[in-house]
Protein backbone atom coordinates (compact mmCIF):
# COMPACT_ATOMS: atom_id res chain seq x y z
CA UNK A 1 0.00 0.00 0.00
CA UNK A 2 1.56 3.52 -0.79
CA UNK A 3 1.86 6.19 1.95
CA UNK A 4 -0.92 8.56 0.07
CA UNK A 5 -2.94 5.01 0.32
CA UNK A 6 -2.21 4.89 4.20
CA UNK A 7 -3.04 8.37 4.95
CA UNK A 8 -6.39 8.57 3.46
CA UNK A 9 -6.98 5.04 5.55
CA UNK A 10 -5.98 7.00 8.41
CA UNK A 11 -7.91 10.15 7.92
CA UNK A 12 -11.44 8.34 7.09
CA UNK A 13 -10.76 5.90 10.59
CA UNK A 14 -10.00 9.42 12.55
CA UNK A 15 -13.20 11.15 10.86
CA UNK A 16 -15.20 8.15 11.63
CA UNK A 17 -14.34 8.21 15.25
CA UNK A 18 -14.71 11.79 15.41
CA UNK A 19 -18.31 11.28 14.15
CA UNK A 20 -19.26 8.27 16.06
CA UNK A 21 -18.18 10.23 19.31
CA UNK A 22 -20.56 13.01 18.38
CA UNK A 23 -23.25 10.61 17.76
CA UNK A 24 -22.58 9.30 21.32
CA UNK A 25 -23.10 12.84 22.99
CA UNK A 26 -26.18 13.50 20.44
CA UNK A 27 -27.78 10.85 21.69
CA UNK A 28 -27.06 11.62 25.39
CA UNK A 29 -27.91 15.08 24.81
CA UNK A 30 -30.95 16.32 26.56
CA UNK A 31 -31.76 20.01 24.83
CA UNK A 32 -33.05 20.40 21.69
CA UNK A 33 -30.44 23.10 21.09
CA UNK A 34 -27.97 20.85 21.78
CA UNK A 35 -28.92 18.28 19.64
CA UNK A 36 -29.32 20.45 16.70
CA UNK A 37 -25.36 21.65 17.76
CA UNK A 38 -24.35 18.42 17.16
CA UNK A 39 -26.46 17.44 14.30
CA UNK A 40 -24.60 20.11 12.37
CA UNK A 41 -21.32 18.88 13.35
CA UNK A 42 -22.22 15.76 12.98
CA UNK A 43 -23.47 16.70 9.06
CA UNK A 44 -19.96 18.79 8.32
CA UNK A 45 -17.67 16.59 9.90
Amino acid sequence: MTKKAQDAIALLKADHRTVEELFEKFESAKAPTKQATLAKQICTS
